[in-house]
């Protein structure tokens, strides 16, 4: 919308005609067929080139489907809505001519004027039409930010924030006029950030060399449950290399984390497991002897009572040690599933067995 004279299908057609071939001729069949022209103009139309007696139009793509005419008369004739035509020699000759016989309501403009009415034409609706796009584009670039699940912020040099995503929104309450202006250290508090310890603030390293920083940092929520940030800190520069701004991105691991820590804690049982079992058969062959000799001695008539108690007490202890040995190999030992009865008492019986090893 233009508020000074209203939308594009508001506007009467406004057609126009361009004659001669001077030099202004390029630049303005360039300017009246760009895309932001027309898009910024649509009512605008180029209908015919007046070529008098002499002329010849050079091979011009932006020309070609033009209807070209040898004299003024012919053209206001076929195009009787005409309202402009620009006289675009080099030398404004036909100038005055054109005017004699222009009808009422159709404007001529000599070569000068049209040079100048195109540089303003080109400076003040170009402008508001960039300005336009620029919005669009920021309005799309703020939709797909707001749309990542990840913590991001715009920070300028000094901690401030400038913006901020949906995400922070959602997650802390309030709007944005509530956190533009505010340190960065206020969203999740001083404790978030890194201490020097474990390598410092991203933030503060990318400020002080330019280049892209990240960490990990922890933070206790309001269930005392530890979680893991990574924190990734992008430098934003000028055209001329100056650092203006940080865009910071904060992404929840903590799930992640966690995974990888009980991750890492099965690998250690397993490696306890497979050393349990490699130990388990290791004892268990000494085991055997020291059965099959305290068996031998219990035999012999001349052990007296007092030994035979101890050698007793040897062949007890070693079955005990045999069994708790087995019950390690046998809960170590890879077993594959079968539907099938089972003895749950016996099952529970050999559980309780096991677990009390360490009672």
């Amino acid at each position: 919308m233009n508020r000074s004279t209203g939308t594009s299908h508001d506007r009467r057609p406004f057609p126009l005609a361009v004659a001669g071939t001077g030099r202004p001729l390029g630049p303005m069949l360039t300017f009246l067929r760009r895309r932001d022209f027309t898009d910024a103009f649509p009512w605008v139309k180029l209908v015919a080139v007046v070529l008098p007696h002499g002329m010849d139009l050079p091979p011009m793509p932006l020309a070609e489907g033009l209807p070209r005419y040898g004299d003024a008369a012919t053209l206001f004739a076929s195009h009787p809505d005409l309202r402009l035509i620009l006289d675009l020699t080099d030398d404004g000759s036909l100038t005055d001519g054109l005017r004699a016989s222009a009808p009422p309501g159709v404007s001529v403009v000599g070569p000068d004027s049209a040079l100048v009415l195109l540089e303003v034409m080109a400076s003040e609706r170009m402008c508001g039409s960039c300005n336009v796009q620029l919005q669009q584009a920021r309005d799309l670039f703020a939709t797909l930010i707001d749309q990542v699940d990840e913590d991001i912020l715009l920070i300028d040099t000094e901690g401030h924030i400038l913006d901020l995503n949906r995400n922070i929104l959602e997650r802390k309450g309030g709007t944005k006029d509530d956190w533009v202006g505010a340190c960065c250290k206020e969203i999740d508090g001083p404790d978030f950030c890194a201490p020097p310890e474990r390598g410092g603030c991203p933030f503060r390293e990318t400020t002080a060399t330019g280049r892209k920083a990240e960490r990990i940092h922890t933070k206790v929520d309001e269930e005392g449950r530890v979680r893991y940030f990574r924190v990734y800190t992008y430098p934003v520069q000028d055209q001329n290399g100056r650092l203006t701004s940080i865009i910071e991105m904060r992404r929840d691991i903590t799930n992640r984390t966690n995974m990888e820590l009980r991750l890492q804690q099965s690998e250690k049982l397993a490696a306890i497991g497979e050393l349990a079992t490699y130990i388990a058969h290791e004892i268990r062959n000494p085991l055997f002897a020291i059965g099959g000799f305290a068996n031998s001695l219990l035999r012999l008539p001349t052990l007296d009572e007092t030994a035979r108690g101890k050698v007793q007490v040897i062949l007890e202890e070693s079955r005990r040690l045999d069994n708790i040995l087995r019950s390690i190999l046998n809960f170590a030992r890879p077993t594959t599933s079968k539907a099938g009865k089972a003895d749950l008492n016996g099952v529970v019986r050999q559980t309780l067995e096991l677990m009390a090893f360490g009672f």
